[in-house]
């Protein structure tokens, strides 16, 4: 956990170290004013997302029979 807590500690020498929150403000700023109903990571950088982005995946993995939403989701978070 330790180890995790410092890999997403910005870098001190960094030009956004030493302040990324006026940074990442703008950025969510930015998205908010997108009014997506998603947001996903790509490229390591959070993105507004159709809500239809899944859909094709998820799709992927069910099966013609009736089955609980959460067996499907599993499959596609193992997938």
């Amino acid at each position: 956990m330790i180890s995790a807590y410092c890999a997403l500690r910005p870098d001190k020498d960094s030009p956004l170290g030493r302040s990324p929150a006026p940074f990442r403000a703008a950025a969510w700023a930015a998205l908010r004013n997108q009014d997506a109903p998603l947001r996903i990571v790509r490229d390591g950088r959070l993105v507004s997302a159709p809500l239809t982005h899944f859909d094709a995946v998820l799709i992927s993995q069910a099966t013609r029979d009736w089955e609980v939403a959460a067996k499907v989701i599993g499959r596609t978070l193992q997938h």
